[in-house]
């Protein structure tokens, strides 16, 4: 009867740590090692930047809109694939002229692409209760397809490890990512990402495992301390230093990319923060090469734990105090072993540190309880 209580105890206690995600910064540093994949990335994917050395050239940002306007034509006409900017075109500009500049741009080439913004609550919902205060929308006129969401949503820790592939508006009409949009330019028909209303996503005839906020959790190719995307600052295309031929068959992200312009964020991969353009360029490259996972539902990894933390004091109080602390071992080598194997080849990311958690105080508990019934004895 005393086993069983302990077994109960120990089932409680990780239902207990991992309801209130108690050990969510070790679990997330912990996870990060194994999700990190720097990798070789996509050279059509160019960053058009905003950095500090063009806001000398051509001056305080924001640009009027019909500068703006100007360099979207210029790449545009250059034959690129797609062009997008990383800022919102929402409110009408002092100049009317500026929008009529912008509109007729946007009218003009088929291949540019402008964001739109959802407004959430603070604390997010599961997708069935997401609620939206409201969508920024271009003040031009613009094919459906040729829009796509630009929100980041960054864990408790500020860091940035998921995508929202896309969201619903009030209509229940789901409006992909710009990550979305622009991959399907460059991925073959077979493989293109689809999706329906009942919030099944495919890349190609596989399904993208999303989680009960829309979230895939994606691998960065890039790190923030030494980017290896091709990097251009403005000002030499609004200036005439580059042709904009460079940029033809290329997905162009035009975005801030100077301290002060636009809110940056952690990564997995270091304390540096990315400017959110380059964070989009590495959720674009993710879905290319399909470096897609999720995490196991809290559901799920409470059975696990819960199973693990019972079986583990069972097994331990079957092989006595002189194997346990060897089965203990092997057992966290073992459990690192299949995390490694179902993030891989599944794209699951199963709980480690809680795992392991839970072995340890198995191995605690049956040595109390040993210790316990010596001094009985």
């Amino acid at each position: 009867m005393k086993k069983v209580i302990i077994a109960l105890v120990l089932g409680w206690t990780m239902i207990f740590l991992l309801h209130f995600d108690s050990f969510y910064f070790i679990e997330g540093i912990l996870s990060d090692k194994l999700t990190i994949k720097t990798r070789p990335i996509d050279p059509k994917i160019k960053i058009l930047a905003i950095d500090s050395e063009s806001l000398d050239k051509i001056g305080k940002f924001p640009w009027s809109r019909d500068a703006m306007a100007d360099l979207i034509d210029k790449i545009a006409t250059g034959g690129a694939t797609a062009v997008w900017t990383d800022f919102l075109f929402t409110e009408q500009s002092s100049d009317p002229g500026e929008d009529k500049a912008l509109a007729q741009v946007v009218a003009k080439h088929n291949n540019v692409y402008l964001p739109v913004r959802f407004q959430f609550e603070a604390l997010q919902k599961p997708k069935r209760e997401l609620e939206q205060e409201y969508l920024k929308l271009p003040v031009v006129d613009i094919p459906k397809d040729r829009l796509g969401h630009i929100n980041v949503l960054p864990d408790k820790d500020n860091i940035i490890r998921k995508a929202l592939l896309g969201i619903p508006n009030l209509e229940e009409e789901i409006i992909p990512s710009i990550d979305v949009r622009l991959a399907n330019l460059l991925l073959p028909e077979e493989s293109k990402i689809t999706w329906d209303q009942n919030y099944v996503w495919q890349r190609g005839g596989e399904i993208i495992p999303i989680d009960e906020r829309l979230l895939v959790g994606f691998a960065y190719a890039s790190s923030p301390a030494q980017s290896k995307y091709d990097i251009i600052p403005a000002w030499k295309v609004m200036q005439g230093k580059i042709d904009p031929a460079y940029f033809k068959d290329s997905l162009v992200l035009i975005g801030p990319y100077a301290p002060g312009l636009q809110e940056q964020f952690d990564t997995p991969m270091a304390k540096d923060q990315m400017y959110e353009v380059e964070i989009h360029a590495n959720i674009t490259q993710a879905l290319l090469d399909n470096e897609l996972y999720t995490k196991a539902s809290k559901s799920r990894a409470i059975i696990i734990v819960v199973l693990v933390a019972v079986i583990g004091f069972v097994l331990f109080d079957w092989v006595k105090a002189k194997l346990g602390a060897i089965i203990l071992f092997l057992l966290i080598i073992g459990h690192s072993g299949i995390v490694y194997y179902f993030y891989n080849s599944k794209a699951i990311l199963l709980p480690y540190f809680y795992i392991i958690i839970a072995l340890v105080l198995a191995y605690v508990a049956f040595m109390i309880n040993q210790h316990l019934e010596k001094r009985k004895e």
